[in-house]
Parts: C-alpha cells; structure tokens; sequence
C-alpha cells in the first residue's frame, strides 16, 4: 500500500472514532429520583342495594316506603 492509501484509512479510522464517541456523550444518562411505589390497598365499590320480592310481597307497600328524594334525584 502506498502512503495516500494508508492515509485515507487512518481518515476513515478517525472519523469512525470520533462519531462513535460523540454518539455516546449525546445520551445523557437518567438522573432524576426513582419513588418507590406506594402499596395500596384496594377499596371496595360500594354495591347498590338489591330487593328480592316474591308474588306474596305487597309492592305498593313497599313503594310506600321509598324515599321521594331518591325518585326524584333518578330523574
């Protein structure tokens, strides 16, 4: 190989160098604090109350004792 040639690759050799290395300075690494996670712990949902009526259950009796506020805050 003559010089031009082995100089060329030299080049080649430095710019690859400086590229990978300035590739790695560009990521900066994660310096921010980790919390640790907080155990929860899972609350129950509030089930709706259910009613069971069978065929001798008065259903007017029963509608007697309903609250008006709640038909009225269902409309």
């Amino acid at each position: 190989m003559n010089k031009k040639n082995i100089t060329i690759l030299i080049f080649i050799a430095i710019i690859i160098v400086i590229f990978t290395a300035w590739g790695r300075n560009s990521i900066q690494p994660v310096t921010s604090e980790v919390k640790p996670l907080e155990k929860t712990i899972p609350t129950p949902t509030p089930r709706p109350k259910t009613f069971q009526f069978d065929g001798s259950t008065d259903l007017k009796a029963e509608l007697e004792k309903v609250d008006p506020k709640v038909l009225d805050s269902d409309l």
